[in-house]
């Protein structure tokens, strides 16, 4: 091809109700600007559009992601429209900042037994700031209401992706351990296990 495209995105991930935007880039083969060339794209579902490079060879695009209940991947398609070359970029919608999860070495504790708990937090991008994470200890009667055993505040500092730390249930029967927290956002994230 006598021209080549590419896209790229401001963000690769942006949570949903961000703006989601970037250029379209259009070269010659020899990696000069291509400017004055028509350039059609779409982003995800969305309508087609077009329109012509700037003297840099790029036209700017962007989407609102508001309205949008989607999360996951979304895809922006652009055409040379005079050439038929095409490009093709992915970027990644999420409805929260990072997701939590619990895992303990084993699922029978002794009553009294310390129970050793990794929390993890997993980013879809770098975390900046440190997240505040509250972990309770429920005990589950049989054929009763759940109760709080325990409760504990901990903060994962900003770039760290999990701790361990201790529950100590002193109650013999079944319990689950539940941990939450509040991105930047104000979503709520949580995780259980039993």
């Amino acid at each position: 091809p006598r021209c080549l495209v590419t896209i790229r995105f401001d963000r690769s991930v942006i949570f949903r109700g961000e703006r989601l935007g970037g250029r379209i880039r259009v070269a010659w083969s020899h990696g000069q600007p291509a400017a004055g060339q028509r350039v059609a794209w779409s982003i995800g579902d969305g309508e087609e559009r077009s329109a012509t490079t700037d003297e840099r060879g790029e036209v700017p695009f962007e989407a609102d992601t508001r309205s949008s209940d989607q999360e996951g991947p979304v895809v922006c398609l652009a055409r040379l429209e005079d050439e038929g070359t095409t490009a093709r970029s992915t970027a990644f919608v999420a409805a929260t900042e990072f997701e939590l999860s619990l895992s303990t070495l084993r699922t029978v504790y002794l009553a009294g037994e310390n129970v050793g708990v990794e929390v993890r937090a997993t980013s879809l991008a770098p975390r900046s700031e440190a997240v505040a994470l509250t972990i309770a200890l429920e005990r589950n009667p049989e054929g009763g209401t759940p109760a709080e055993a325990a409760r504990m505040e901990v903060n994962l500092p900003a770039g760290q992706d999990a701790t361990t730390l201790a529950q100590k249930p002193t109650e013999a029967g079944r319990h689950t351990i539940r941990v939450w927290a509040r991105d930047r956002r104000g979503n709520r994230v949580a995780a259980a296990r039993e």
